[in-house]
Parts: C-alpha cells; sequence; structure tokens
C-alpha cells in the first residue's frame, strides 16, 4: 500500500496586537511566507492579537493608548462573565475566518488556527478552526477548562472526533486537554493521522519555573497511543505583566522529543515529517 507523507509544523508564534485586520493578515502571512510545512498549527488564544481590531479599517494606535484601555478595561469591570463577552466578539472570529480562508488558498496548505473564544448558541466555547485550501472544513471544541475560562463564562464540549482534510485527519485538542487521558485515546480511536494540540503558556513573568515532568503530558499521550504529537505555544509580551513560555515541542511515537523551540521569546517553526497510511 502506497503511503503519503506531510509535513507538519508547529508555530511558536510571538503575539502581538493588530489593530487592523490588513496588520493581522500579514502578520500571519509572514508565517506562511516562511514555512515549507503542508499544515500549520497555530498556538492557543491567538485572539487576543484581535482584542481591539477594527475590521476592514486602517486606524494607528500606540501601544501607550492600548496598554492604557485594557488597563482601564481591567480595572472598570468587576463581572468576569462580561469579560467572557469581550473576547468572544464575534467579529473576530470573522477576522480569523476571511484571514485563513484566504491565505491557506493562496499558499494551498491546511492550517489549524490555534484557538479563538466563539459564541455559539448552545455559549461561549474555546474553538479551534481548521482550514484547508481556503475552505472551513472543522471546529474542536475545547473539553477541559481552566478555572479562568469558567469564570469567564466558557462551557466545556465533549466531542474527540478528527477533522478531516486533505493532508490526513487531524486529531484536534486544545492545551489542558492533553492532560486527560480520554481526549487523545478517542481521537486515536476514531481515526487521527496525527494529534496536535495549540496551547499558550502564560506565566506570571518569563523564566518561571518549568517542570518537564508535570508539564509535558504529550508525551506520555504520544507512548499511550502510538502517535506523534505537535504542541505550539505563544512567546514572549502581548501586553506588559501578560507573558508567555515558549515551550513549543514535536514529540514521537515513543514519547521521545523529536523537537524542541530554543527560546521562549522569539518567534519559531519546527517542522516534522508525518507517514500517512
Amino acid at each position: 500500500m502506497d503511503k503519503t507523507t506531510v509535513k507538519v509544523a508547529s508555530v511558536q508564534l510571538n503575539l502581538k496586537q493588530c489593530f487592523t485586520e490588513s496588520s493581522f493578515y500579514a502578520f500571519i502571512e509572514n508565517v506562511f511566507k516562511q514555512s515549507e510545512a503542508d499544515v500549520l498549527i497555530f498556538p492557543e488564544d491567538i485572539s487576543f492579537c484581535l482584542a481591539w481590531v477594527k475590521e476592514e479599517s486602517i486606524q494607528s494606535l500606540s501601544l501607550k493608548s492600548s496598554v492604557e484601555k485594557f488597563t482601564s478595561y481591567i480595572l472598570s469591570r468587576i463581572n468576569l462573565n462580561k469579560m467572557g463577552n469581550w473576547i468572544s466578539e464575534p467579529k473576530i472570529e470573522r477576522v480569523i475566518r476571511r484571514t485563513f480562508q484566504s491565505l491557506t488558498k493562496k499558499y494551498n496548505k491546511v492550517a489549524v488556527a490555534g484557538s479563538i473564544y466563539v459564541q455559539r448558541p448552545k455559549g461561549k466555547y474555546n474553538s479551534s478552526l481548521v482550514f484547508d485550501n481556503g475552505e472551513f472544513v472543522g471546529e474542536y471544541l475545547k473539553q477541559n477548562l481552566v478555572p479562568l475560562e469558567i469564570s469567564w463564562g466558557i462551557k466545556g464540549d465533549y466531542n474527540s472526533n478528527p477533522i478531516q482534510t486533505s493532508r490526513g485527519n487531524i486529531g484536534v485538542c486544545i492545551c489542558y486537554d492533553l492532560n486527560d487521558p480520554n481526549v487523545c485515546m478517542k481521537l486515536k480511536k476514531n481515526g487521527a493521522d496525527y494529534i496536535v494540540a495549540p496551547s499558550s503558556g502564560w506565566r506570571p513573568y518569563p523564566w518561571y519555573p518549568f517542570d518537564r515532568k508535570t508539564e509535558c503530558p504529550q508525551i506520555y499521550r504520544a507512548v499511550e497511543n502510538d502517535i506523534v504529537i505537535f504542541r505550539p505555544y505563544c512567546c514572549g509580551f502581548i501586553f506588559p505583566g501578560l507573558y508567555f513560555q515558549g515551550h513549543s515541542m514535536i514529540v514521537g511515537k515513543y514519547g521521545e522529543i523529536i523537537k524542541e523551540s530554543k527560546s521562549i521569546f522569539k518567534q519559531e517553526l519546527l517542522s516534522w515529517n508525518v507517514v500517512l497510511d
């Protein structure tokens, strides 16, 4: 039987504020230009780049003004559910969809667009949207939430079906879902060729202790399910006081670390070939 090889890349993304849709498009396109991979996996919370985005408009805002707006917003809100509504504004999803549909078509790639907070008929969710050569092909909703997400009014979902693409059946989960052995087990059982886990990696400050034994469940999940796992993280500061750790990784079927990011501050692309039966 013939086998197909696809190159998959974990994108360690150095998040930045994009105040217009065009600036976000240029920011993401730079990743597409740099990578020769067939599949690009972006990290969790990519929507933070679009906190103050203006759809189809160009507006220049200074870093100082953005920090002032963010601080004022936090200080003036006590109800965290309202913050959940803010981070799941529908315009953010519209910008993400237009950007990734256009770029996957232009570069003939598959992209897992990290994760964003979305509003659905039954509530707010942490969602990972998948695009294939200009087409939206599926969505995964995070199952296991962190306490902050719960305080924001985010809900969990329990669908563990891989998303079918032209570059294999992608088993998508989001960050904390890796701590639940059942999520990856169901993804593999349902036909995933490889698993991707967009993650954010928030830390109180740079060089905060990183415990490889407890913070790399992807190593155990890879061994348990005989499957390669790609885990991209965000890195660097997006706001003063909001820092992401890096530590992106690709883990092989035997739990071996195939590739790991070299920096906790800089953007990196980690690629590996996956053989599809």
